[in-house]
């Protein structure tokens, strides 16, 4: 994922498949619940 990307994923623009947001909290070390929308 490009950091434009990951930038408009953070602002609420742009969605993100699962997998990647799971990626992107490990990467982390957050649970996924804190990344993303309840």
């Amino acid at each position: 994922m490009s950091p434009a990307h990951l930038s408009r994923v953070e602002r609420g623009q742009r969605g993100a498949q699962p997998e990647v947001i799971k990626r992107i909290a490990d990467a982390l070390n957050v649970p996924v619940a804190d990344i993303s929308d309840p």
